[in-house]
């Protein structure tokens, strides 16, 4: 997807924050857990379906006639008004229901299906999930990011636990955010992108292995046509292992700016060998833990969405700025905090977080300072 087209979804695009806020309490023998809040999917231009949820049955509901109220299936279709779309998600909104005695983990499973009958006209869904006031307690979904076909369906299962059955536990705050957007492949060809891919078969993913040291600004395509089959680029791989004039060739050799999709997990020290150049590496919103920057060294701003809910990168070098567009401060540990200290020279945040970013992390607060415009 194109920087343009992004944008132009973006404007479009009809936003429903998931928010499921949960409390409770869990006793030795039994367990009040009660979940209250509004599912939606921030969604554009897409048509899907989202079957009705289920409860397992470790579970039950508080009120019996909430069985058949309760997680409705949902039709989603590019002729919907932005208020009918939201009048159909009121069937998964005030949930609530209990733990068995025993404690086991409760689930609610649905099944969300491309109905697009347009060859190309993929759905890519990421999950954000914020457990918000954990104590003892877990939530978790089986996936990431995802590609849709046509006619493909996808079963999603939210899993909601308690770590320790003999002990007290507590969620409350928890949100979660689902993510979809309609996708169209790209030519994955050298010759169209400036990149070349190495592709597996097995999971139908993809994985950069080198550039055109010609090309300074790259954005990232989710989704790549080679050989007349549809890849994810999941993956930017380590520097090329063979020197020109007796130095090493990075994948990206002298880039400005690099956009990386959602659809990347893994970076592998891609950009190791840039150091001395500079450049802007920003994150595509949808992406909830950043764990690798792909070895980058100093001079770099890196812009992180506000889907971030966890920073955990140790960085070398210095003079970089960080830009973190979350309202509330991502989770950092006190060894990445004082790595940061000493290699920022600036970090972002929207104007209305300012306090909270420097109260949060009070030996950085002489960095932090409102997002630039």
């Amino acid at each position: 997807m194109t920087l343009k087209t992004k944008l132009l979804a973006t404007i479009s695009m009809v936003a429903v924050t998931i928010a499921l806020l949960m409390v409770g309490v869990w006793a030795v023998k039994t367990a009040n857990f009660s979940v209250g809040g509004n599912i939606s999917f921030t969604a554009s231009g897409i048509n899907a379906t989202i079957s009705a949820g289920t409860l397992n049955d470790a579970s039950a509901w508080k009120t019996a006639s909430d069985a058949d109220e309760k997680l409705k299936e949902i039709v989603m279709n590019t002729d919907k008004t932005q208020s009918q779309i939201e009048s159909e998600f009121a069937s998964w909104s005030g949930l609530d229901f209990v733990f068995n005695e025993a404690g086991e983990d409760v689930t609610i499973t649905f099944t969300i299906t491309n109905t697009s009958t347009k060859v190309n006209d993929y759905i890519g869904i990421s999950i954000v999930a914020d457990a918000g006031e954990a104590v003892n307690a877990t939530v978790s979904a089986n996936l990431t990011y995802i590609p849709l076909a046509p006619s493909q369906s996808k079963q999603i299962v939210l899993t909601f636990s308690v770590t320790d059955k003999t002990a007290n536990a507590s969620l409350t705050g928890f949100n979660i955010e689902f993510l979809m957007e309609q996708e169209t492949p790209v030519d994955g060809s050298y010759a169209s992108t400036g990149l070349s891919f190495e592709t597996n078969d097995t999971n139908m993913t993809a994985k950069i292995v080198g550039s055109n040291s010609d090309i300074t600004s790259f954005i990232i395509p989710e989704l790549i046509i080679l050989n007349s089959k549809v890849y994810s680029v999941n993956e930017i791989g380590y520097y090329i292992n063979f020197e020109e004039d007796g130095i090493p060739y990075p994948y990206f050799y002298n880039p400005t700016y690099i956009f990386v999709p959602r659809s990347v997990s893994v970076l592998e020290y891609a950009f190791d060998n840039l150091n001395l150049n500079g450049f802007t590496l920003e994150f595509e919103r949808g992406i909830s833990i950043v764990d690798d920057l792909g070895g980058v060294y100093g001079n770099v701003t890196v812009i992180l969405p506000d889907t971030v809910k966890e920073f955990d990168v140790y960085m070398h070098g210095s003079n970089n700025t960080f830009v973190f567009k979350s309202a509330t401060p991502p989770q950092v540990s006190t060894n990445i905090l004082s790595n940061m200290n000493s290699v920022c020279s600036s970090i972002q945040v929207p104007a209305s977080s300012v306090e909270a970013y420097k109260t949060a992390w009070p030996d950085l607060a002489s960095k932090i300072s409102a997002i630039s415009e």
